[in-house]
């Protein structure tokens, strides 16, 4: 190659690399400088949380609690579910020691007024325990078992009862034709 063409490449190439390198610089110019990273002690932080955490000072959050007093079926099969405090009124359905069923009221006859599918209904109470279900406004729910004895009971209802003031044994969700074939309702005590 003659030594002309070997020098106009040589001065383009270096035109295009100081192009190149003014075109860099001004790229960094108009990034602004690199802030800078300054040396914080453990002491400077410590005393930045300690600030920042009195500045907050969080009040406590009161949580409101719905609390409902359930009746849960405690037999070996279903209960019945009566239309009255008794064993003489029309029978709605049965419970299942499976489900939780909300109290209206408990009678000192023996018999606890519920909500069953939407309508008040009567169970015989020594085929129940009760338990307290409590849900917080942030969704968490306990459940906290109660003793009949522990609770409220209202003035007398009719019904259910035999001559000798106990409550009849033919509230069971038993359905046998003949009594030989009726099973005996186990109870459990709440704890």
């Amino acid at each position: 190659m003659k030594k002309q063409t070997i020098s106009a490449i040589l001065t383009a190439l270096m035109i295009c690399l100081v192009l190149a390198i003014v075109v860099l610089v001004v790229r960094i110019q108009m990034r602004g400088p690199k802030p800078e990273e300054t040396a914080v002690s453990e002491n400077e932080v410590a005393m930045n949380e300690q600030t920042v955490s009195e500045n907050v000072q969080a009040e406590p959050v009161e949580e409101e609690v719905e609390t409902v007093l359930l009746a849960i079926p405690q037999a070996t099969s279903s209960v019945n579910v009566r239309s009255g405090p008794g064993t003489e009124y029309e029978r709605i359905g049965s419970a299942y020691s499976d489900c939780e069923y909300e109290v209206v009221e408990i009678y000192d006859s023996g018999w606890t007024k519920l909500l069953y599918e939407g309508q008040e209904g009567y169970i015989s109470s020594e085929y129940l325990i009760f338990r307290y279900r409590s849900t917080t406004s942030g969704g968490t729910i306990s459940y906290t078992d109660v003793d009949v004895s522990e609770l409220e009971i209202v003035g007398s209802s009719t019904g259910g009862t035999d001559s000798t003031g106990t409550t009849e044994d033919t509230d069971t969700g038993e359905t046998a034709e003949d009594p030989a074939e009726t099973t005996d309702i186990t109870t459990e005590q709440a704890q």
